[in-house]
């Protein structure tokens, strides 16, 4: 057979077929790939799609280059560009694609069914043999919150090797959460999906039992408290008389994030916070500020007061703040904010440590500056509570009265919250006393709580 690029005719062909005349530079493998690009290509001006866009030049970039895209279709033309050359990418990098396709703004049903995102969806499925379970699971998240609604090819494909992959004894308890809380009621509307769900929720039930790290069940029990799922919050009990058991195991730590992640979530369960103070009160407690703080603030979410607990918060909070007037920014704002809210959960608690507030007191004159008009009336707020003014904080009352005095037109709630406080605390004047009781003050008040 006479081959075309030997005959006469071999300008005719360069002119009109310059594919196949660059593919035979290539490797006999390569050249359907060639073609497959030219089509493509082809395919995208008929379409009115924008031109190729430059490659990556390495894995890292193309993080990146997803990152700068601020569309869906921008997102979806630089996956379909990049997706094809298998050596060029690899999972992870077409997981964090799926991911950025659902930051930016949701696609319409009709999107979904562009060639390039099938393409996409194709290549995916050639590698889903081969995906970590965790893998699995990411590419599951995206596609869920892509198509909420329809189980596409893909869905179906995933769905089928995490369940396969959920009965092998390896799978950790934080990965078996993350599936219910990526599977709720209202995702649940095929029988594989709930197939899916109610494996892993047998198998979390099953694991409970022998869990052994106090580490581990601390960190299920925070992905457990951050999952908005009903069935989810419903397994915090049982994960809480399990935590009983392990307590005697956690360190200061441990135990400092049970406490925090029951004040979040608003569980009181006496026996476990009794079991869990009593642990911490036999450590050494050496937290930060932010963390005395939270400690602090979830023992005033619960209404629990323990006069050992409280005595080892106060010297933790003395150690923090006494070394933290040499503090420099950016920390010096979020060490203010911690003390604040210590104010704040003093008053709450209706607990009078003298010294705890005089050295919180001291921290805040010498830190004025990173003392906003809000945070000053919450201290003024808190202190109510324990009807007690540091001497610090009274020193430079003058002062601080001065900054709140433009409160009295931007948020007169706000000053008045602030007069109210000083009226208990007996440092109300004649002027302060007449800027809230005035006609003026009244119908900026008024007019605030219409707007609002």
């Amino acid at each position: 057979m006479t081959r075309p690029w030997k005959t006469t005719n071999c300008f005719h062909v360069c002119q009109y077929y310059p594919s196949v005349v660059g593919s035979l530079s290539l490797p006999r493998n390569k050249r359907y790939f060639f073609c497959g690009n030219e089509r493509i290509k082809q395919q995208k001006s008929r379409t009115g799609l924008k031109p190729t866009s430059r490659l990556a030049e390495n894995k890292t970039d193309i993080v990146e280059l997803l990152r700068r895209q601020s569309t869906y279709d921008d997102v979806l033309h630089v996956m379909h560009d990049h997706v094809h050359n298998l050596n060029h990418i690899n999972s992870e990098h077409v997981a964090s694609g799926l991911r950025r396709m659902t930051e930016v703004l949701k696609p319409e049903s009709d999107d979904l069914d562009d060639f390039r995102f099938t393409n996409i969806c194709k290549v995916i499925h050639r590698r889903v043999e081969s995906l970590h379970l965790t893998l699995l699971f990411d590419y599951l998240n995206s596609l869920l919150v892509l198509s909420p609604n329809e189980d596409m090819f893909l869905v179906k494909s995933i769905e089928a090797h995490l369940l396969f992959k959920l009965k092998q004894p390896d799978v950790k308890p934080g990965m078996l959460i993350q599936i219910l809380a990526a599977h709720p009621e209202r995702l649940q509307t095929t029988e594989l999906r709930q197939t899916v769900y109610n494996t892993a929720k047998t198998l979390l039930l099953a694991q409970l039992e022998q869990i052994t790290d106090p580490a581990e069940l601390v960190s299920a029990m925070y992905l457990i408290r951050s999952s908005s799922s009903d069935e989810l919050k419903k397994l915090w009990q049982q994960y809480g008389a399990k935590c009983s058991e392990l307590s005697g195991k956690m360190n200061p730590k441990q135990l400092y994030r049970v406490i925090n992640l029951m004040g979040q979530n608003q569980q009181r369960n006496l026996p476990l916070l009794y079991n869990l103070v009593n642990n911490l009160n036999r450590t050494n407690l050496a937290l930060s500020a932010q963390h005395v703080s939270n400690l602090l603030s979830a023992c005033s979410c619960l209404n629990f007061y323990n006069s050992a607990l409280m005595e080892n918060i106060s010297q933790n909070a003395k150690a923090v703040f006494n070394g933290a007037s040499q503090v420099t920014s950016p920390n010096v704002q979020a060490v203010t904010l911690s003390a604040v809210s210590m104010f704040q959960s003093c008053g709450i608690l209706h607990w009078r440590h003298g010294k705890l507030l005089d050295c919180l007191a001291t921290y805040l004159v010498s830190s004025s500056a990173a003392l906003t008009s809000a945070a000053t009336v919450k201290v003024l707020h808190g202190l109510t509570g324990v009807n007690y003014m540091p001497p610090p904080l009274a020193g430079v009352l003058p002062q601080l009265l001065t900054q709140l005095s433009d409160l009295m037109v931007s948020d007169p709630r706000s000053w008045l919250d602030a007069v109210w406080s000083l009226c208990v605390l007996g440092k109300l004047n004649k002027n302060l006393a007449t800027s809230v009781l005035c006609e003026d003050f009244y119908q900026r008040l008024k007019r605030e709580w219409c707007t609002s």
